[in-house]
């Protein structure tokens, strides 16, 4: 099945693909010494990324799935597997990488 995807939204998206890239290897030079776990990185990324479809698609799941190039059935897994939900998918998780990186220095 071949997706077809808006110029802009696929601008957008790559857009905040590299901004979230950016920021992540701006604090990983910063921050080389610390433990980073991650696989509960790739669950923010992946969780950030989530969200972002989602508002753009309007909370319509079958869309935001086509923005990520994913069938919706896998997209609707991944939410699913992170117990996400209408409560805890809105901006309330917005914790940026280096928050979490300062967050984590600041407990040792």
């Amino acid at each position: 099945m071949l997706l077809t995807i808006a110029p802009s939204k696929l601008s957008a998206l790559r857009s905040r693909a590299k901004a979230l890239l950016s920021e992540m290897d701006s604090v990983m030079v910063q921050q080389a010494s610390l433990p980073i776990n991650f696989y509960q990185e790739v669950e923010f990324f992946e969780i950030s990324l989530i969200r972002w479809a989602l508002t753009e698609a309007g909370d319509n799941q079958c869309r935001a799935a086509k923005l990520l190039g994913l069938n919706p059935q896998t997209l609707n897994t991944i939410i699913k597997r992170y117990g996400l939900n209408q409560n805890n998918l809105g901006a309330s998780h917005s914790d940026s990488f280096i928050e979490r990186v300062a967050y984590r220095k600041q407990s040792r």
